[in-house]
């Protein structure tokens, strides 16, 4: 049998879409193919083995998980309880869906456990909706701290998923109105079809950028900084800047966050206030210009020795440093909000030098000297090895003083 000269009546095969046309020629290929070596086998005394071959399936390509945990390039860090059970499973959902793991709770943007800030299932509900779940932040019951690292995580977050959220809004409004536009009713007229394939083919090609802010919108924000130097770091101030038409649409989280990210290295001048953050004008009207190192503090209340040394009993009173340890100390003593009770940790406190500083504070009170706040970077030398008679440095932060890049610890009060 010549299957080369075999005739084929093109007028009787069957029409298939793209898709199975492509699948029905290739099984059609390897039918063809095993009759050939049928026909050989038989003519050559072989014995006929046929075996059917499956049709190939359409090329398969993998698909990359949605890389939630990743905005506008950044990764957001997670820190895991090494004795959670669950650990390796939810190490492995943050890490395919963009997010990094690190070692200390203390570098953690959100803490993840039974004894942690936030539940575990979290995970699961920003993988079910494609989407941190900002709004939703599955609270462990560790009293006001979760709320407190709530606000924390939109401090840090929203300043960069408000503007892909906006731009994300908008492409969905394009396309919206395109599809109004095709469906309608009646029948369509050839430029109603025109116009929504134009708005169609344009929200596809429009770069997916973000809300940026403009070199306006920083100029005044750093202007209204400069009239209120003293509320820099304070939420409400940022909030209230949000409400200008000017930094439409952005929120007063993702103001503050470019401030602190971009705009306080800007910022060389500030403009002269009196006690009650009022302008303070020269002669001719004009506001006057002072320069960084004169402000006089944020408005905060400074941590004194005494707050550092109920700093250091708590965390040595607790097992674990965790939220909870700063939310006991907020309602013991609300003079500092938890996010201050916590910074000052991350920022001063080491846990081998949480004694050193209880009896240098005790050992100076016995005596009926004032001890010194904690210090990043004396205080080793003052509580370790020193004398009993050492006096340690001035704090960085004793006095209210503004660090070495000029701008004040971020412990201000809401």
């Amino acid at each position: 049998m010549d299957l080369d000269n075999y005739p084929i009546d093109n007028d009787s095969a069957p029409f298939y879409p793209v898709d199975e046309a492509e699948q029905q020629q290739q099984q059609n290929q390897n039918t063809r193919k095993a009759q050939f070596e049928e026909v050989t086998n038989a003519s050559q005394g072989f014995p006929v083995i046929v075996q059917e071959m499956a049709p190939q399936h359409p090329r398969y390509q993998p698909t990359r998980l949605p890389q939630i945990f990743n905005i506008d390039g950044r990764s957001l860090a997670f820190y895991i309880s090494p004795n959670e059970p669950h650990r390796g499973e939810y190490l492995n959902k943050i890490i395919q869906h963009g997010g990094i793991l690190v070692e200390s709770p203390t570098d953690a943007l959100i803490t993840l456990g039974t004894d942690q800030a936030i539940r575990l299932d979290f995970i699961d509900k920003c993988i079910e909706e494609g989407r941190v779940v900002i709004g939703d932040p599955f609270a462990n019951d560790v009293g006001d701290a979760a709320g407190e690292q709530t606000a924390d995580f939109l401090d840090e977050v929203s300043g960069m998923i408000d503007p892909v959220i906006q731009q994300l809004g908008r492409d969905v409004s394009d396309i919206e109105a395109s599809a109004q536009l095709l469906s309608q009713q009646h029948q369509p007229q050839p430029e109603v079809a025109r116009d929504a394939l134009l708005i169609s083919q344009s929200s596809r090609n429009k770069p997916k950028t973000p809300n940026r802010f403009t070199e306006e919108q920083d100029e005044f924000v750093l202007e209204r900084v400069r009239e209120k130097p003293r509320l820099r770091n304070s939420h409400k101030f940022y909030d209230a800047l949000a409400e200008h038409p000017k930094l439409a649409p952005h929120t007063g989280n993702s103001i503050r966050s470019r401030y602190r990210r971009v705009l306080r290295h800007r910022l060389y001048f500030v403009y002269k206030t009196d006690d009650h953050d009022r302008l303070v004008f020269d002669s001719h009207g004009q506001k006057i210009n002072i320069g960084i190192d004169e402000i006089g503090g944020t408005l905060k209340n400074k941590f004194t020795a005494e707050d550092d040394y109920r700093l250091c009993l708590a965390l040595k009173n607790s097992n674990k440093i965790v939220y909870s340890v700063f939310s006991d100390l907020y309602r013991r003593y609300p003079n500092h909000s938890i996010n201050s009770w916590r910074d000052r940790y991350r920022k001063f406190v080491k846990e081998d030098e949480i004694d050193d500083y209880i009896n240098y504070y005790l050992r100076k009170k016995r005596q009926g000297r004032e001890p010194l706040c904690l210090s990043n970077n004396t205080k080793k030398q003052e509580t370790g090895g020193g004398s009993n008679d050492a006096q340690p440095q001035a704090s960085d932060n004793a006095a209210g003083e503004l660090n070495d890049n000029s701008e004040p610890d971020d412990d201000a009060e809401e």
